[in-house]
């Protein structure tokens, strides 16, 4: 099987790559306090939450919340 062209990421729209970079930015902002805990960077994250998933709605998007489920992400890292 041969796969042709590309599928270019949407404008605007967050991947995995942007939420682990603001997770490790946070990291990077409290590097004299290392070492970190998951709960110090997850409350953090909550100062300015980035994007965790959009919609083809217009103007459909959700951010880090605090809740079990952004929390627990952090478990697979």
């Amino acid at each position: 099987m041969q796969v042709k062209g590309e599928k270019p990421e949407e404008a605007g729209r967050p991947t995995s790559a942007r939420i682990l970079e603001s997770r490790q930015q946070v990291t990077e902002n409290l590097r004299p306090y290392w070492p970190l805990s998951v709960r110090q960077v997850h409350y953090k994250l909550l100062n300015n939450p980035p994007l965790t998933q959009t919609t083809k709605k217009k103007n459909e998007r959700w951010r880090y919340k605090n809740n079990l489920d952004n929390y627990g992400k952090w478990v697979s890292i």
